[in-house]
């Protein structure tokens, strides 16, 4: 692509020093007008501790802080914030899962301990 000079208007080759026509030195392109600014990446959104305490004791509500926290994983504008409502209720799952399988063996020991005892009671109670 030819440069114009603004002297004299006629085409100059690229890269010249100066005008081949009417030898006006011309300011030489800096490589930085060429080439495109870096492109920066976008700063991490920074949220506060106010933010997460107060979902701590939000999410920790039963079922209206369930609720609250599925609406942030499926509807917050911050990849962060969903993150964390995600992981709260991953664990809150876990725990549910703990809890069921806790109350299942506890209640099976349980009938097998009582029955254990009925029948210690019953064997003394034949002799």
């Amino acid at each position: 692509m030819a440069w114009i000079c603004k002297k004299c208007g006629k085409p100059v080759p690229e890269g010249s020093a100066q005008c081949p026509n009417c030898g006006v030195k011309l300011a030489a392109p800096s490589s930085a007008a060429r080439r495109p600014a870096p492109v920066q990446a976008a700063k991490p959104e920074s949220i506060s501790m106010g933010w997460f305490f107060s979902r701590i004791f939000l999410f920790s509500i039963p079922v209206i802080g369930w609720i609250i926290c599925i609406a942030t994983a499926l509807s917050s504008d911050s990849d962060t914030k969903k993150n964390y409502a995600k992981a709260v209720l991953i664990w809150l799952l876990v725990g549910i899962v703990v809890t069921a399988v806790s109350y299942i063996a506890f209640r099976w020991v349980s009938a097998l301990m009582a029955e254990a005892v009925q029948q210690a009671l019953s064997g003394q109670v034949a002799q």
